[in-house]
């Protein structure tokens, strides 16, 4: 990782990392919504999760942990606080930033980010979740393709404001 931040959009978000982050760079100069940066963390006694990342809200905001890979703090929805583990690869690094990390800080901000495969179709879409473990979201979503479509749609589906999600 290095020191220059560069501005990224990414999330519907300006994003300021120091991290490249593989999303389009940011068209303006304006203020980023978020602000990534390396720091030295002491993490509070992480609760573990069964997907590795152990995790644990305090005051300072939430914490994320992976004994591999690093610490991440993420506060009040506009900042992330990056204490990577000396050697390990910033595409490692970038997973757990843009995958759990991104999740918490989007629900800082009221968001529900949901992992599913969606098939479009007449405008509106229809999103497969909760598939057993070790299964994908894919076949499900193929095989209720219609077929004029070559393909599902993305699993990165965006977000949508947690009021509208659940009702």
């Amino acid at each position: 990782m290095t020191s220059q931040a560069t501005s990224y959009f990414g999330y519907g978000l300006t994003i300021s990392s120091p991290l490249a982050l593989h999303a389009p760079t940011a068209r303006t100069a304006a203020m980023p919504n978020v602000v990534v940066r390396r720091a030295p963390l002491d993490c509070p006694a992480p609760v573990a999760t069964e997907s590795g990342v152990s995790a644990r809200v305090t005051a300072d905001g939430i914490y994320l942990s992976c004994a591999e890979v690093g610490t991440f703090l993420v506060r009040d929805g506009v900042e992330i606080l990056v204490d990577a583990v000396p050697g390990v690869p910033d595409g490692i690094v970038r997973l757990y930033l843009l995958g759990p990390v991104f999740a918490a800080l989007l629900r800082q901000r009221g968001l529900l980010v949901l992992h599913a495969s969606a098939v479009a179709i007449g405008g509106e879409a229809v999103g497969f979740l909760g598939v057993p473990d070790g299964a994908s979201q894919r076949p499900p979503a193929r095989s209720h393709a219609p077929a004029t479509l070559s393909k599902p749609a993305s699993a990165e589906c965006g977000t949508v404001p947690v009021h509208r999600a659940l009702g």
